[in-house]
């Protein structure tokens, strides 16, 4: 999947449903998911107010998604890596979760948030499918973003 209007390249392990919708702030917010009975690959992205990322800040913003994701799925932390994409403050998370691996990759390019997440089995967790799709993962130039989304 390329989007130059997302900012955007992945490679999905299979093919990718899109779907654009607007959050309870008002914003918008664009998933492309891969989903089966053993495993689930997902990358949101939302576009976030410029005002609260000024005000809250980026380390703190990817703090609340890490402790708001870990909560919502009553998981437990494993590990968390502070890396940098782009020049992006960016966080890898990998956590327990029913009995699966949730690893997430969390970015804030100015105010657009991605959230790149694969739920999958422990023995998935460094399968060939799970590390190229994390290490597709590619953000494209700023100057390619813009409001409308493309597929």
């Amino acid at each position: 999947v390329k989007s130059d209007a997302l900012g955007v390249e992945i490679e999905f392990p299979g093919k990718a449903e899109f779907t654009e919708a607007n959050g309870d702030d008002g914003g918008k917010f664009w998933t492309y998911a891969v989903k089966s009975q053993a495993a689930a690959y997902d990358l949101t992205i939302w576009d976030l107010p410029k005002a609260d990322v000024a005000a809250v800040g980026v380390p703190q913003i990817l703090d609340n998604v890490r402790a708001g994701t870990l909560a919502s799925l009553s998981a437990k932390l494993r590990t968390e890596t502070k890396i940098e994409m782009n020049g992006y403050e960016a966080r890898d998370v990998t956590a327990d979760v029913m009995g699966m691996v949730w690893r997430g990759r969390s970015v804030i390019a100015e105010n657009r948030l991605y959230q790149l997440v694969a739920i999958v089995s422990k023995s998935a967790e460094k399968s060939p499918d799970t590390e190229r799709y994390f290490a597709s993962f590619k953000l494209l130039p700023l100057g390619a973003h813009n409001s409308k989304a493309a597929k």
